[in-house]
């Protein structure tokens, strides 16, 4: 089931309080034999919806993160949709992927095509709307039947199910309809085409009852479908947000209560269904289940069917159950929840198939003393391995303590157990504060980005910062976690963003001044107390002016930022740390003021790995405890463009085999950070000359290398004026130096080199 979300934001108004200093550090962990294991370099951005494996231990995963990773670095292309190659332990892109989110994936082994649903309306950068297939054996995407949006609206969003039944029968689910008030929230594809309603349909009423959250195929071609309907063939039979399909009709236990009447509650929603040999178990948002009007005790976010009856299978303390999968011998579920039939699980447990009927004996998920997953778990999926292998995807961030196992990770048997005598004690970190809130836009949209900061003694594997919470005039409610709202780091130091979804002057329950902050620091055997910070109160602050005098040196693929103190109210306290920002990049660097007054080292910041080519402006705020300070101007008064070519050596000499008195220039480089084989065109300038550019016609073409280096040989020929010879080098767009009085430092930021003759 997705979360609705609605995040506005009040204002710019920039809080602070304390220090911060900012390590790019990694501190990359092993994984163990058993237990968790990253997936390639993890996930980044919000969440993983969905992880589909194929039979030659291909995976797929679709949901609403950025990007994935390979060995740290992002990978173009794979915000939202991503496939992982097990044997090269590496992710790639769907061609162009799709341009909104992923909620479904199903793999149809017949036809070879993964089919992806979501939000989305395009995939591969042709219209495809909110349904789309990519084929495997012949990689690239199929034009795919349209799937229309009824209406409009938060509760019209797109696909959220997909469930492949057999060959050319395939069902879809969601907010969706094929314009014909029947064909809404479920649709068939027979391989003609088209998309066809099915058996009549969901009931016709207002538009939440009309939505289905999770379709799961059963043996005999049929399916169970879970979601917010109340009915099915129109309005003819009653099925409170659980059915059966048999793939040709509904399935009914009478004319008009199938399942004994379902779920019930305010908020009733089933996300996650499951068929077991003990009977049918769904879960999610409901409150109870009813046999025949009577409530059934212990049945809210998880309930069985038994065939006969609802009948509890363990009581569920959290929000929801959001996913239930058969694996081998096991039902595992998962969700956002602490415990599971009186057992404590984070966010995902299992339980014994055996069980089920004579009362499930639920299992924690453990790595060493870790207990499960520190946010929510949307998917799980066998890992094919016959041991009880699992990956599973979510909103999680270094799970089990290995930390690039974010959002996406793989649970093997033989975890690593916690120490004797239980959990080991942790050393509490100390000074959690807000360090600095700027605003900055992140996949295309605005919003605030909160950092934060600590400090601790060594010995810990990574540290969680969640939110949870809402001020109410002077009241603070601790429930209502925000999962998606969180972040994760080895460093002392990590950021949250708080997006803006619209103009309003307003973050309803979201804003980072009222929610309330929990560090938590975690070793590969244990988990420490915890530390709260906020909600923040309403503050009067007399924040510093705005630094002056920001300047900047230019060096290879790095720049360095400098700037004066600002003027300080004594009465306000002095300088706690700056902030600064690239613009537009939107990199942040942040240093800490350790001695008042601040030395120079503390205005001080270096942007390493800057994006080629890509021109800079830099944006400084100082902090004191009172609030942020005014914004300096963008920076020095022109744009900036790191180096991205460094010469490494140069010789100048008398070539062999040509006329007495030629000469002969040799200059090795480098370009790291440019793919192998990336052009790198030389320009020449003899004596009082033009420059002229080197287009391979006579010299060799210049080419980056494995190593990231470039070699140039040019021969001088004899009746040239060579008392000077000066090169110059162009990496990228060609037009750059066609222009003869172009300086050297808009050609690839290389430095000129001056031969004089001897």
């Amino acid at each position: 089931m997705r979360r609705r979300k609605m995040l506005w934001l009040a204002g710019l108004t920039a809080l602070v309080a304390g220090s911060v200093a900012v390590s790019s550090a990694t501190n990359e962990v092993e994984a163990a034999a058993g237990g968790w294991s990253a997936v390639g370099g993890g996930i980044d951005g919000d969440r993983v919806f969905q992880v589909v494996r194929l039979p030659d231990g291909t995976l797929f995963a679709g949901g609403t993160f950025t990007s994935a990773r390979n060995s740290g670095a992002a990978v173009a292309g794979t915000a939202r949709i991503a496939q992982f190659d097990p044997t090269t332990s590496a992710w790639s892109a769907l061609g162009a992927g799709v341009n909104g989110s992923v909620y479904a994936l199903a793999y149809d082994p017949a036809s070879e095509n993964l089919w992806v649903g979501g939000a989305f309306t395009t995939a591969g950068g042709t219209a495809q709307n909110r349904l789309a297939r990519w084929n495997v054996s012949t990689p690239g995407w199929v034009a795919t039947p349209a799937v229309v949006l009824a209406g409009s609206g938060q509760n019209w969003e797109g696909v959220e199910a997909i469930a492949v039944l057999g060959t050319n029968n395939v069902l879809i689910g969601g907010g969706i309809s094929n314009n014909t008030d029947v064909g809404r929230g479920i649709l068939q594809f027979d391989g003609t085409g088209t998309l066809k309603t099915v058996a009549g349909g969901l009931n016709a009423n207002s538009l939440p009852q009309r939505i289905v959250n999770r379709i799961t195929p059963i043996d005999g071609g049929g399916a169970l479908l879970g979601g917010q309907f109340t009915a099915v063939s129109g309005s003819a039979i009653a099925s409170r947000r659980v059915a059966q399909f048999d793939g040709t009709q509904w399935v009914t236990s009478s004319a008009s209560a199938a399942f004994g009447g379902s779920t019930s509650g305010p908020l009733a929603v089933v996300a996650a269904v499951a068929s077991t040999s003990a009977g049918v178990v769904v879960g999610g948002l409901f409150e109870k289940v009813q046999n025949n009007s009577t409530d059934v005790a212990g049945t809210s976010r998880l309930a069985m069917w038994d065939g006969t009856a609802w009948v509890s299978i363990g009581t569920v303390e959290g929000a929801v159950i959001e996913e239930l999968r058969v694996i081998g011998d096991y039902l595992y579920a998962g969700g956002e929840f602490t415990k599971v039939g009186g057992v404590a699980a984070n966010n995902i447990a299992r339980a014994p198939l055996s069980s089920l009927a004579t009362g499930a004996k639920w299992e924690a998920i453990t790595h060493g003393c870790l207990n499960g997953v520190n946010a929510v778990v949307r998917s799980i999926t066998d890992a094919g391995e016959g041991n009880g292998s699992i990956y599973v995807g979510g909103g999680f961030t270094g799970a089990g303590g290995v930390p690039s196992a974010d959002r996406i990770a793989k649970y093997s048997p033989n975890a690593p157990s916690c120490p004797s005598g239980g959990a080991v004690v942790l050393p509490t970190p100390t000074n959690f504060q807000l360090a600095g809130i700027v605003r900055e836009q992140v996949d295309g949209r605005w919003g605030m980005r909160v950092h934060l900061s600590w400090e601790a003694n060594p010995g810990y594997t990574f540290f969680t910062v969640s939110t949870a919470g809402r001020r109410f005039g002077n009241r603070f409610q601790a429930g209502g976690t925000h999962s998606d709202l969180s972040c994760w780091s080895t460093s002392r130091t990590c950021s949250i963003f708080f997006p803006f979804t619209s103009n309003t002057r307003s973050m309803h329950t979201r804003q980072y001044h009222e929610v309330q902050y929990t560090l938590q620091a975690m070793s590969a055997f244990a988990a420490g107390a915890t530390l709260t910070l906020g909600p923040l109160t309403d503050l009067a602050p007399k924040p510093p002016s705005a630094p002056t005098g920001v300047r900047a040196q230019v060096g290879f693929r790095e720049i360095t930022v400098t700037w004066d103190r600002p003027e300080v109210d004594p009465d306000n306290g002095p300088i706690m740390n700056y902030l600064v920002r690239s613009v537009p990049e939107g990199k942040v660097c942040i240093t800490r003021v350790t001695t008042v007054p601040e030395n120079e080292t503390a205005r001080r910041c270096t942007f390493k790995n800057l994006k080629p080519g890509l021109r800079q402006r830099f944006q400084v705020q100082a902090f004191n405890l009172n609030g942020s300070g005014e914004l300096s101007e963008r920076g020095p008064s022109s744009a900036l463009v790191p180096q991205d070519l460094q010469i490494l050596s140069s010789e100048r000499s008398g070539p062999q085999l040509t006329l007495l008195g030629g000469t002969r220039v040799r200059v090795e480089g480098a370009a790291y950070g440019y793919p192998t084989g990336t052009r790198v065109i030389p320009q020449v300038r003899i004596g009082d000359n033009p420059w002229r550019t080197l287009n391979g016609r006579r010299d060799p073409v210049v080419r980056v290398n494995t190593a990231g280096k470039f070699n140039f040989t040019h021969n001088v020929g004899l009746f040239s004026n060579r008392r000077i010879v000066e090169v110059r080098f162009q990496i990228g767009d060609d037009q750059v130096c066609k222009n003869e009085a172009t300086p050297a430092i808009s050609c690839g930021s290389s430095r000129e080199l001056r031969f004089t003759a001897r």
